[in-house]
């Protein structure tokens, strides 16, 4: 039987090189999933950061048949799962997913904390320096299917014969700190409300963030979810850290699923002595 690949073109890309020169993993991990999920995943849509003109990969978002969310990052080194998901639910169980030989695994709740404003954050990265991103690529290349495989899953990148677009967020600053937080806004609450939540990121760099940079805010709803949408919140400091990443989030330090352990990851309950005001 013959084999169809799948490349798309980002056409907002200046530089020539695909994704397979730049090493990037996530798309492969993606379409993995697809295969072996015995269906669509609804939509696969990358997201790229916008820092001084260069645009850089932090990963891909599907958003799934089942009303979930899920984000494979493309980070440096090696974060210690391959994507986490926020279920259909704001308040169910949220997850991080590692892929083993024996399949996928999910290795550590997430619980999803609610804010003053009634939004709920749910992640936040914080990349030590911009310049450990991959560059986004001028081409997306998927690995070679079966014409009957293509045909089951093509629906997750097209939508009425017209490719699915990318989520581009925008900052000001050319080079620094990179903090990108995912936070689930209910459907009751207006989503002009979604803004940085600074207190883990003021406490963790020891420095005041209010003022000293925009946030870009991006807003990602979901056909076949309706108890809430995905914000996604961008700022890049000028300023560079230790850490190539960091991982701040609220997990229970009991009830994890495996006793494999997830790098990076901070708990907010063990960073924040407060909640956010």
């Amino acid at each position: 039987m013959p084999k169809l690949q799948l490349i798309v073109e980002n056409s907002f890309v200046t530089s020539s090189a695909n994704s397979k020169d730049i090493g990037i993993t996530v798309f492969n991990r993606v379409f993995d999933k697809l295969l072996k999920k015995g269906g669509s995943l609804g939509k696969v849509q990358p997201i790229y950061l916008e820092v001084g003109g260069s645009l850089k990969i932090l990963g891909v978002l599907t958003l799934n048949v089942s009303g979930s969310y899920s984000f494979f990052p493309e980070l440096p080194g090696d974060p210690g799962f391959d994507h986490f998901t926020f279920v259909n639910n704001y308040n169910g169980c949220h997850h991080f997913t590692r892929v083993l030989n024996r399949g996928r695994v999910k290795i550590l709740p997430i619980t999803a904390e609610l804010l003053t404003n009634g939004i709920l954050h749910g992640i936040s990265f914080v990349i030590g320096d911009v310049s450990l991103l991959k560059e986004a690529p001028k081409e997306i290349h998927y690995p070679e299917v079966e014409m009957a495989d293509f045909n089951r899953i093509k629906d997750a990148f097209f939508t009425a014969n017209k490719q699915e677009g990318s989520t581009i967020l925008k900052s000001d600053v050319s080079n620094g700190t990179v903090c990108v937080q995912f936070f689930l806004i209910p459907k009751e609450i207006d989503f002009k409300k979604l803004s940085i939540y600074p207190k883990p990121i003021k406490t963790l760099l020891n420095e005041n963030i209010r003022g000293k940079t925009s946030a870009f805010n991006a807003v990602v709803p979901h056909e076949y979810q309706n108890q809430y949408s995905l914000g996604i919140v961008y700022i890049c400091l000028n300023k560079s850290i230790d850490a190539p990443l960091l991982i701040l989030t609220s997990v229970p330090k009991n009830g994890f699923y495996s006793k494999i352990p997830i790098k990076h990851v901070i708990s907010l309950k063990d960073l924040l002595n407060t909640k956010d005001e």
